[in-house]
């Protein structure tokens, strides 16, 4: 696990979120609700998602999650978790602050030049005030 710690050196940038989230109301998220969520290759100008999927080759540098959101209140909190899956390791916890009530934007997993992406199963999981609103897994073959 130490080993994966030192090879993944990663890079998130957020832009903005959303997914679905039956119930934000009960959890003390008001009407908050993230619409939708898709791994990706790439973004676009528009930051709109390109080349969909979860499954990469091995050499792979670089993953992004593309995310979309509605009613969000001002300043609003989420976290982007990165997990290795294949060892349970979490990689990086990325707070992002929405400043829009309604929107999309990008997480992304970056390895530091040169280096890729460990072989393995991997997963991104959005939160809110503790509560895991959407996961998505993906692969690294």
């Amino acid at each position: 696990m130490l080993r994966i710690q030192r090879r993944l050196t990663v890079v998130a940038a957020a832009l903005l979120v959303s997914a679905t989230c039956a119930g934000c109301t009960r959890w003390g998220l008001g009407k908050f609700a993230l619409t939708d969520a898709k791994i990706c290759q790439n973004v676009d100008a528009d930051r709109q998602p390109v080349g969909i999927t979860s499954e990469f080759p091995t050499g792979t540098s670089v993953v992004h999650c593309w995310f979309a959101w509605k009613e969000a209140p001002p300043q609003f909190q989420l976290v982007a978790r990165w997990y290795y899956a294949t060892e349970e390791f979490l990689i990086l916890a990325f707070p992002v602050t929405l400043t829009r009530r309604a929107d999309h934007g990008v997480v992304s997993l970056k390895m530091i030049e040169g280096k890729s992406l460990p072989p393995g199963n991997y997963r991104v999981e959005f939160l809110a005030k503790t509560r895991v609103l959407k996961t998505l897994p993906f692969t690294v073959r």
